[in-house]
């Protein structure tokens, strides 16, 4: 899953538009960063269905290693992860 993930964002992402949008505070950023990362995901998975399980599979490890199973309120939750994986599955 990491390998397609990284994969798919160096298909998908460009960096001088990326750059050109990126915003400047702190919140924003790592909410366009996370939704960028899952838009790359979702077009690679769009074209190679493949990849969805493979980055499926990722995301729920780094879900659990990060211990969000535990999380019962929504304020809790990191913002920007969140967000990512909601872009991505949209």
């Amino acid at each position: 899953g990491t390998a397609d993930a990284l994969a798919l964002y160096r298909r998908y992402h460009y960096g001088e538009t990326h750059a050109k949008y990126r915003p400047s505070g702190q919140m924003a950023r790592d909410l366009y960063e996370a939704m960028e990362t899952a838009r790359c995901e979702a077009m690679g998975a769009r074209d190679l269905p493949g990849t969805a399980v493979n980055i499926d599979a990722k995301i729920g490890h780094e879900a659990t290693r990060a211990g969000y199973e535990q999380i019962t309120q929504a304020a809790d939750a990191p913002l920007a992860t969140a967000a990512g994986y909601l872009i991505r599955h949209l």
